[in-house]
């Protein structure tokens, strides 16, 4: 199966102009339930990290250094990437095709933030983001999406 993957680097800096308030929590993957042990498929191993979860049924996956197996910092399943920030970060494939060339998912993670956005305020939002070395390709486009929805429908965007 060929896969594309960037290993997303969360450090969201959603600020307000007058202060420099970060309103994502846990954006550096800092805080969790319990250290990752596996990227096994919807075992749940990314809500461990704290106020984070799959909107979809796809299967991002949390690393993290108090890990010691394939989801651990450096060194983990799709190869060396140490944190931006911290001790952790979030694993997600941008784009994935079967053996025919055929489209199956996108990964999608979602969390809600510390205060609602308010009207006519200037914010910035920032993430970083690495090509993870085990990848084939990359993406030329990735996004966020603030809605007060609670409903996320997938939608394929061509690449």
């Amino acid at each position: 199966m060929n896969r594309f993957l960037l290993h997303i680097i969360f450090l969201f800096l959603a600020q307000n102009i007058f202060g420099q308030q970060n309103l994502v929590p846990n954006g550096s993957f800092e805080e969790y339930t319990e250290c990752p042990t596996s990227n096994e498929l919807n075992n749940g191993q990314f809500e461990r990290a704290v106020g984070w979860f799959r909107p979809t049924q796809s299967t991002p996956d949390f690393i993290h250094r108090c890990s010691n197996g394939i989801v651990s910092v450096p060194s983990n399943f799709m190869g060396y990437q140490e944190p931006y920030h911290g001790n952790g970060y979030a694993n997600v494939f941008m784009a994935e095709w079967d053996d025919e060339g055929e489209y199956v998912a996108f990964e999608y993670i979602r969390t809600t933030l510390k205060v609602p956005l308010k009207p006519c305020v200037k914010y910035r939002f920032s993430m970083y983001v690495s090509l993870a070395n085990r990848s084939t390709h990359g993406v030329g486009m990735i996004g966020a999406l603030f809605t007060e929805e609670n409903d996320f429908t997938q939608t394929e965007t061509a690449l």
